[in-house]
């Protein structure tokens, strides 16, 4: 299974839209730490990208209702599932330099 299998079936009610989002899917999940323009091969895939996004038919529940109707399969096929949360936290703050808009975890 490939990272693209987890958006198949995604409908914008446009196939260029739905082709587009399987090209996105793969570029940025190849490289997940990158920006759009560092993830991208060539500029029309990053104009690409960046068009897809501001099309007002992509909503994020559209991106990802894909990908959980394939976890949920997933989940069906197992006697035990377990969904662990991550409670990780970040301080942002630097011991000579506080970051703008950061401030100490509370919580």
């Amino acid at each position: 299974m490939s990272i693209v299998d987890e958006v198949v079936g995604a409908e914008f009610g446009d196939a260029r839209l739905d082709e587009r989002l399987q090209t996105v899917i793969k570029e940025l999940g190849e490289h997940p730490n990158l920006s759009i323009p560092a993830a991208t091969n060539r500029r029309a895939e990053m104009e690409g990208a960046y068009r897809f996004f501001d099309n007002s038919k992509v909503t994020p529940g559209k991106i990802l209702q894909p990908h959980i109707d394939a976890t949920k399969e997933r989940i069906s096929a197992c006697d035990l599932a377990l969904f662990i949360q991550d409670t990780t936290e970040f301080d942002l703050t630097r011991p000579t330099q506080q970051v703008l808009g950061a401030g100490y975890m509370d919580s």
